[in-house]
C-alpha cells in the first residue's frame, strides 16, 4: 500500500512537469556537407524510432521574406539540426542515447520548457559532461 501511494505521488508530479523541448546542434563543419547530410538522416530515423521521444522533427531555413510561413516545402532542409520533444523521465535516456550517437562531436542543445530556455554546450562530450547536461537539464525543467 505504502509503495503503491508513493508512485501515485511521483505520477502526479510528472503529470504536472511540461516537457522539453530541444533543439541539437551538431553541425560539424570539420565533416563534408554529404556525411553530415548523411548523419542527421540516421540521427533522425534512429530517434523517430525511440520510445522515448515524443516528436522528431527536421530544420528547415526560414521561407524568404513575403513568402507565407504555412506555404509547405518551403526552405531545404538544414544539415546538423534536429528538434526533439521529450517528456521529464525520458530525459536520461534520451540524453544517453544522443551522446553515444555523437561521441567526440561538439553538441550545442537549446532548450525550451515552460516559455523558459537555456542553452548548453558540450566539446566532445565526455562520460562526465553528459551527466552534468542531463542533470542540468532536469534541473531546467523542474524550475521551468
Amino acid at each position: 500500500m505504502r509503495d503503491s501511494y508513493r508512485y501515485y505521488i511521483i505520477y502526479c508530479f510528472m503529470v504536472n512537469v511540461p516537457n522539453l523541448k530541444l533543439t541539437i546542434d551538431f553541425g560539424d563543419p570539420d565533416l563534408a556537407p554529404n556525411d553530415l547530410e548523411r548523419l542527421t538522416q540516421s540521427l533522425f530515423q534512429e530517434m523517430s524510432s525511440l520510445g522515448e521521444v515524443e516528436q522528431i522533427n527536421r530544420v528547415r531555413e526560414q521561407p524568404p521574406q513575403g513568402v507565407k510561413a504555412g506555404t509547405q516545402n518551403l526552405g531545404k532542409l538544414l544539415i546538423g539540426l534536429l528538434t526533439a520533444e521529450i517528456s521529464f523521465p525520458n530525459i536520461t535516456p534520451v540524453m544517453k542515447f544522443l551522446f553515444n550517437r555523437l561521441s567526440g562531436k561538439d553538441v550545442t542543445l537549446k532548450a525550451t520548457s515552460n516559455g523558459k530556455t537555456i542553452e548548453l554546450k558540450t566539446v566532445g562530450a565526455s562520460q562526465e559532461e553528459i551527466l552534468t547536461i542531463i542533470q542540468q537539464l532536469k534541473d531546467f525543467v523542474e524550475g521551468a
